[in-house]
C-alpha cells in the first residue's frame, strides 16, 4: 500500500513495513515506482500490510473494540 503521512494517520502502519508514504510533489511517485521495480519489496510490504488488516481492521475486531 502508498498513502500520504495524512491518509495513514490512524491506521498503526509503518512506513517501509506495511506501507510506503509518499511525500507531496515531484517525490510522490518515489514509493510506486519502488514498488513496481522490485518484487521481494512488493511482497513484503504486501504480506505486512495484509496481516495489519487482518489483526486491526475486520468486523470481528472491530466488535471487540466497542465497549457494550
Amino acid at each position: 500500500m502508498v498513502s500520504t503521512t495524512l491518509g495513514a494517520e490512524g491506521l498503526g502502519a509503518r512506513d517501509g513495513e506495511s506501507l510506503l508514504l509518499a511525500t507531496a510533489g515531484r517525490h510522490s511517485r518515489r514509493p510506486v515506482s519502488q514498488l513496481l521495480a522490485c518484487f521481494e519489496l512488493r511482497q513484503r510490504v504486501g504480506a505486512a500490510g495484509r496481516l495489519l488488516l487482518e489483526k486491526e481492521f475486520t468486523w470481528e475486531t472491530a466488535w471487540k473494540k466497542l465497549d457494550f
